[in-house]
C-alpha cells in the first residue's frame, strides 16, 4: 500500500540522515536511567518514551539498507532492554523493536521465542505478544502459525482479538498483499471464529468494511473473500459482509 510504503520511507530517511544523533541519544538516556527509574519522575518517562521510539526508527532504516543483519548495537540494545527491564514498559519497548528486525533475523526469533516463553502463563500479556507477532509479521502465514501456539484459542475471544485483529486492522501491508492471501487467511480464519462466536466473528469482519475505498483490483480480491463466506455464515457476520458487498456493488 502507498501510505504504508511512504510511512515507512520517511521513517527511514530520518533515521538515516539523523543516525548518530539518535545513537547518541540513546547512549545519553541510557545514562539517565542507569541510576534506576521512579514512577513519579516525569523526565525519566520522557527518556524510555523516547529510548522505545528511537529504537524503532534505526532497526528499520538499518534493515532497509539490505544489510545481513541491522547494526548489532541496536538489535543488542534491544534485546538486552527486553531481558534486563524491570517492568513492563521497558520490556514492551525491547521486545517491540525486536518484533521489526527483519523476518530471518535470529534476533527477532529470539526476542518473540523470549517474551513468549516468559509470560506464556499470563493471559493478557500473552495477548499483548500475540497482537505484536500478528501486527509486524511480513506475511498470512503468521494466522496458521498463531492458531497453532498452545496460548492461543479460538473460543477466548480476546486471543482472536490479538491475533486476527491484530492482523486484519493492525498489519496493513500484509492483509493488502497484492496476491490476496492477505484476505484468503482472513477469511478461512474467519470461518472457524464464526463457528465458535458469531459476533466476534461478525466484528473482525468489519476488517472488509472499506473495501470500497481499496483499488479496483484489490476491492475485487476482497469481495472474491466475503462472497466465499457468506454460504454458511452465522446471521451475525452475514449481516456484516452483506454490508460489504452492498457499499461496493452500490
Amino acid at each position: 500500500m502507498a501510505v504504508v510504503a511512504a510511512k515507512k520511507s520517511v521513517q527511514v530517511e530520518l533515521a538515516t540522515r539523523l543516525r548518530s544523533e539518535m545513537q547518541g541519544a540513546l547512549d545519553r538516556i541510557g545514562a539517565v536511567l542507569a541510576g534506576g527509574y521512579t514512577w513519579e519522575n516525569q523526565a525519566h518517562k520522557s527518556c524510555r518514551d523516547l529510548r522505545a521510539i528511537l529504537l524503532v526508527l534505526l532497526i528499520k532504516a538499518e534493515s532497509a539498507e539490505g544489510a545481513a543483519a541491522p547494526d548489532a548495537s541496536t538489535a543488542d540494545v534491544a534485546l538486552a532492554l527486553q531481558s534486563g527491564a524491570d517492568n513492563m514498559s521497558d520490556e514492551m519497548a525491547g521486545f517491540t523493536a525486536c518484533c521489526v528486525l527483519p523476518a530471518d533475523s535470529v534476533k527477532r526469533t529470539e526476542g518473540i521465542k523470549s517474551f513468549g516463553d516468559k509470560w506464556k502463563d499470563d493471559g493478557l500479556v500473552i495477548d499483548k505478544w500475540l497482537r505484536m507477532v500478528a501486527c509486524t509479521a511480513e506475511g498470512p502465514e503468521v494466522l496458521a502459525e498463531l492458531e497453532g501456539h498452545p496460548a492461543f484459542s479460538i473460543s477466548n475471544p480476546n486471543k482472536v482479538y490479538s491475533v486476527l485483529g491484530g492482523f486484519a486492522f493492525g498489519n496493513p501491508k500484509a492483509f493488502h498483499d497484492p496476491s490476496g492471501k492477505g484476505y484468503a487467511a482472513v477469511a478461512e480464519m474467519l470461518k472457524r471464529v464464526d463457528e465458535k462466536n458469531a459476533q466476534v466473528g461478525a466484528r473482525m469482519a468489519g476488517c472488509f468494511l472499506k473495501a470500497r475505498t481499496a483499488t479496483p483490483s484489490l476491492r475485487a480480491m476482497q469481495v472474491d473473500a466475503v462472497k466465499g463466506l457468506m454460504d454458511g455464515a452465522s446471521k451475525n457476520l452475514r449481516e456484516i459482509l452483506s454490508q460489504t458487498l452492498k457499499s461496493v456493488e452500490g
